[in-house]
């Protein structure tokens, strides 16, 4: 049998840089891959049974923003909205054994 499944993952980050004066950036990065796995059973006696399972993933972000506030004397001044376009290709593998 063979399946195929599409996976998305959401990054986000949040930094705030001073005090009474500071600018705060939030980062969000949503992505979508397409996993690749292997399952291998090694032994097998009644209900118990040891087995191993391999697979990669390639994910490709398909959206990116980054949004800026930046703060005076604790009262936002200004914002800022940046679009980010991320051309990497994220590569990941995995390897299991369980029982």
């Amino acid at each position: 049998m063979v399946a195929l499944f599409l996976v998305y993952t959401s990054f986000s980050l949040e930094l705030t840089v001073g005090e009474d004066d500071y600018y705060k950036q939030e980062q969000q990065l949503h992505y979508l891959g397409i996993p690749v796995k292997v399952n291998y059973t090694i032994w097998k006696k009644g209900c118990l049974f040891l087995y191993a399972s391999a697979g990669a993933m390639a994910e490709m972000c398909v959206d990116g923003s980054l949004n800026t506030d930046y703060c005076l004397n604790n009262s936002r001044q200004r914002e800022s909205k940046t679009d980010l376009d991320v051309d990497k290709v994220q590569f990941s593998a995995l390897t299991l054994f369980g029982v």
